[in-house]
């Protein structure tokens, strides 16, 4: 999924940042398609999905 556009639904909690597709490290599929979950450099949670 890395090659398709993402649509970042929460950036980083503790600094406000998205994070590059390439970065994402893990997929779930949930009922309105999928979600991925990032780690941003400072430690927060991103939360993407497909856009």
């Amino acid at each position: 999924m890395s090659e398709r556009l993402l649509e970042v639904v929460r950036a980083c909690g503790r600094c406000g940042a998205a994070v590059r597709p390439d970065r994402v490290t893990s997929w779930h599929r949930t009922g309105d398609g999928f979600v991925g979950y990032a780690r941003c450099a400072c430690g927060g949670l991103v939360v993407v999905r497909p856009g």
